[in-house]
This record gives structure tokens, C-alpha cells and sequence, in this order.
């Protein structure tokens, strides 16, 4: 029965299990996966061997007769949720040698992310020593069957990856209720550890890699709208990125891992063009364009740059004069020019093309996760600005970061006035959203005090970034109702 079972989930899911030696050896063990669909015990069960038993809830069991026959049998360990003797029960059962399943949060994830860790589980691993092994369900989270108001599909690939087996470690100094709660606590680190781990080696190894996945998945879904109003979908993202990055390849010259300078505001020009640099295989160095012509020709030289594009309505909107640029030797390629440049031909190509295979050109960049990403620069207070590079790996171990610990959900609208050139702007402001797959406004100012209000008010924004000077200043200037909608406020 397991072997068809399991040759059914790899038909349907292309189901893959790693690291099942773990689970090898004698009890008492415990095995606690993360817990998203109403699946998962099958994902999970379907790689354990008949000594293991799940622990199920007594009360939920008769509920009717096909939940008595799925969480009463041989291979359960049913208890009373409401007894206070459960626990005590589950720590006899694993003193003895046995070996327990026991989902942690003990309910299914809402926001198909990690969510509470009961302290019983602490009390378990502390009074029993048992040897602890996380699972991380990898992709289940998007299984038709959850609790989340995200979006699923049917067939999505899923995979239980496995941890090596660990003791939890020995606190004699504190006393039993501080020691449950610091193996609680090492207990959910370790499991948000693992999904990070698993995430940075199963899943994409670059930024247009992770971008193309998401575009594949929710085409339709909007990524950016601006102050023009304009709402690029994720599969228009892709399109443009497409042909932005032919015309580099015809007009930049060079070889790949070029530099190329980038002078633009938060709009929605600005993510297309650092996308179609990446699939053109270039490093985009964001130039700051409120330090000054001379710090932003002094930034170009040290990177070495020798192009670098902008727009001509941005340049007469900032007032940034292009001829120092020019008698620098630095060569301007204007975005509108490129537009005009662009046939219809290209474009139906282009647009076919991720009509079939979305996100193909940005899977297909040839770039590597220890490659540069991209090239910010240093505000200069202690003299001439520094240049920093930040690889794909280093980005990327972010966006795994924030999502493990935050419950961000597919629903959450960011709205973005952080230039794109800090990193927090870059990297939280953009690319998570943006590989997470959620709904980003991008503001060209923080500094517009009450406009910014209004338009988090306007987009039903939940997730607001800003200084604190750049707070205080909505603070002042905002109906008290404008955050209404906000979830997420992060202040640095």
C-alpha cells in the first residue's frame, strides 16, 4: 500500500523524499513537520516505517467514520486534547523506545507560513530526551486542500525533506517551566532554520531564477502599479524583461558580467530594468541620484562604468543635467528611445513566447547564485562612497529569511518610497514582494508627507516601510483611518 501510494504522489505531485535515513534508528524519537494542508500526515507517512506512530486527536476522530478510519488504528496515537494527562500520556509512550509524529503548531497553518510552537512539545523533548527530527514540506503549502486564502493549484510539486536527528540541549541551571520554554524556542529556530536551508538548496539559486517561478505560477497575479496607475502583471513583468534584454544585448555591447549603471526612481521602469539586465547577464549599479552629480560620477568610475540607463523624463523631473555624464565619457541610454525601438514583431514574439513557458528568458539568465546581483554604493560620510556588491546568494538568503519568520500572505500589498538604491529598498521593498509573489506600490519619494498616507489609504497597503524621520512625518500629516489597512509596519 505505501509503494502505490507514494508512486501516486510522485504521478500527481512529483513527490520526492530527502534525508529519510534520519528516521533510522531506535526511539525515542520525535518527527515534527511543518503542518499546511489537510494532506500532509500521507506526505509524511508515506516515508516512515510501521514503528512510527502519528498522534491524532481523539475528539476530532469522531467526528464520522472516515475520520475514525484514518486517525484511529495502528499507526495512530490518539489523545485527548483537552486532557491534561495527554502530554503525559505521549511521554510515556516515547520513554518506552517509541517513536512519535506530532505536528507542532497543532492545527494547520492559516497563513501556509510556520505559526505557533506549543510549550507541550518542550516538555516532551526535555522529559524524555528524545532525539528530535524536523521535516520541512516543501510546496504543500500550495496543495488545493489548506487554510490559507492563497492561491493553490492542483498538481504542484511537493517534496518532505528531513533533518539529521538532534538532542535539544540541557538547561540545569533554570528551572523546568524556563527550560520547557527554551526547548520550545530551539525547537521552532530549528525549524525555521531548516525550511531557509532546504529553501536555498532545492528551490532557485538566483534572483531571476526565483522571479521566473513566480511568474510561472501566477502570471495574471499584478507585481507593480506607480503614480502613473499603470498595473504591470507578473506575466507583463516577464514580457517586457524579455524585451528590454534583447535590445541590451544589441546595444550594450561587452560581454556578460558587465557593469551598468542604473539612474532611475521608484516606478515601475526601475524593477524592469534591473530584470532584463540580469537576463542579459550584467551587474545593474544603482547610482544614487540625491547625492549629487559629482559623488554619482565619482560612484560610476569606481565601478568602472561605462553606460548606464536612465530616463530622459526623470533626468528633466530631478533636475539632473546629462552632460557631465556625457563629457565623463559615461554613454546614456535613455529608456524612452529603447521603447520606440522596440516592433511589433518583437513584441507579439515576446509576449507568445510567455504566453507558453512564463518566465523562460529569466530562468534561462546566465548567471550563477555566487554571482554579483547587483552594485549599491555607501552615502560617502566618511569620504568617497564605497561600492558594495551583493551576490544573488546574498539576496536571496534574505527573501528566505523574511519569509520563514514573517506571515506574510499572498494577499498583503507592500507600498515601497525607499529608493531602490539602499538596500532595505531594494531588497525588501522589491525583490521579496516581487518573489513572493505579492502586490507592490512603488512611490519615487518617502518625503511626500501627505501623499504617502493617502495612497496606502487609496491601495489597501498592509505592509509599510520607512526611517523614522519618514514616519513621524505621515504621523503628523495622515487621517487617523489612513493605516487602517496596514499589517506590517517597519520602522529602521
Amino acid at each position: 500500500m505505501k509503494i502505490a501510494l507514494r508512486f501516486f504522489l510522485r504521478l500527481l505531485f512529483r513527490f520526492r523524499v530527502y534525508g529519510a535515513e534520519s528516521l533510522m534508528g531506535k526511539g525515542p524519537m520525535l518527527l515534527t513537520p511543518n503542518h499546511v494542508s489537510w494532506i500532509d500526515w500521507l506526505l509524511v507517512g508515506v516515508a516512515l516505517d510501521d514503528d512510527w506512530c502519528f498522534v491524532t486527536a481523539s475528539t476530532t476522530a469522531n467526528l464520522s467514520w472516515i475520520h475514525r478510519r484514518i486517525m484511529v488504528n495502528r499507526r495512530t496515537f490518539p489523545v485527548d486534547q483537552s486532557s491534561p494527562y495527554a502530554v503525559r500520556e505521549m511521554a510515556d509512550f516515547l520513554s518506552k523506545g517509541g517513536k512519535l509524529v506530532l505536528f507542532p503548531e497543532g492545527r494547520i497553518s492559516t497563513s501556509g507560513e510556520l505559526m505557533r510552537i506549543h510549550e507541550g512539545i518542550g516538555f516532551l523533548i526535555q522529559h524524555t530526551k528524545a532525539r528530535v527530527v524536523i521535516a520541512y514540506l516543501r510546496g504543500a503549502n500550495r496543495l488545493p486542500w489548506v487554510k490559507h486564502g492563497g492561491w493553490t493549484k492542483w498538481f504542484p510539486q511537493v517534496a518532505v525533506h528531513f533533518a539529521a536527528a538532534a538532542s535539544a540541549p540541557d538547561f540545569p541551571q533554570l528551572s523546568s517551566q524556563k527550560a520547557r520554554q527554551k526547548t520550545t524556542v530551539w525547537l521552532r529556530d530549528g525549524m525555521l532554520a531548516w525550511q531557509v536551508d532546504v529553501e536555498l538548496r532545492h528551490g532557485a539559486l538566483t534572483l531571476p531564477g526565483a522571479i521566473a517561478e513566480t511568474i510561472a505560477a501566477t502570471p495574471a497575479r499584478t507585481a507593480f502599479e506607480d503614480p502613473s496607475f499603470v498595473c504591470l502583471s507578473y506575466r507583463r513583468v516577464a514580457v517586457a524583461s524579455d524585451l528590454l534584454a534583447a535590445r541590451w544585448q544589441e546595444t550594450l555591447g561587452g560581454t556578460g558580467g558587465d557593469r551598468v549603471g542604473v539612474l532611475l526612481p521608484n516606478a515601475n521602469a526601475t524593477p524592469l530594468a534591473l530584470l532584463s539586465l540580469w537576463e542579459a547577464g550584467r551587474v545593474p549599479a544603482i547610482l544614487n541620484f540625491s547625492s549629487g552629480i559629482p559623488t554619482m560620477l565619482a560612484c560610476a568610475q569606481l565601478a568602472g562604468l561605462k553606460t548606464i540607463v536612465s530616463s530622459r523624463l526623470f533626468l528633466e523631473k530631478a533636475r539632473i543635467d546629462p552632460r557631465p555624464f556625457e563629457a565623463a565619457g559615461l554613454r546614456l541610454i535613455y529608456l524612452e528611445d529603447v521603447r520606440a525601438s522596440i516592433g511589433p514583431g518583437a513584441k507579439l514574439g515576446a509576449v507568445v513566447r510567455n504566453r507558453f513557458a512564463p518566465g523562460g528568458g529569466l530562468r534561462r539568465a546566465p548567471l550563477s547564485a555566487g554571482d554579483p546581483a547587483v552594485i549599491l554604493f555607501t552615502s560617502g560620510s566618511e569620504g568617497v562612497p564605497k561600492g558594495v556588491e551583493l551576490t544573488h546568494r546574498n539576496l536571496l538568503s534574505n527573501v528566505r529569511q523574511i519569509s520563514a519568520i514573517i506571515d506574510l500572505r499572498d494577499n498583503d500589498r507592500f507600498f515601497n518610497a525607499l529608493p531602490l538604491f539602499h538596500s532595505f529598498g531594494l531588497m525588501a521593498g522589491v525583490l521579496f514582494p516581487l518573489i513572493r509573489g505579492c502586490y507592490c506600490f512603488l512611490y519615487p519619494s518617502p518625503l511626500h508627507y501627505r501623499t504617502v498616507p493617502l495612497l496606502v489609504y487609496d491601495r489597501d497597503c498592509t505592509v509599510l516601510m520607512g526611517t523614522n524621520t519618514f514616519l513621524n512625518g505621515y504621523a503628523r500629516k495622515a487621517h487617523a483611518y489612513d493605516f487602517n489597512s496596514v499589517r506590517f509596519l517597519v520602522a529602521g
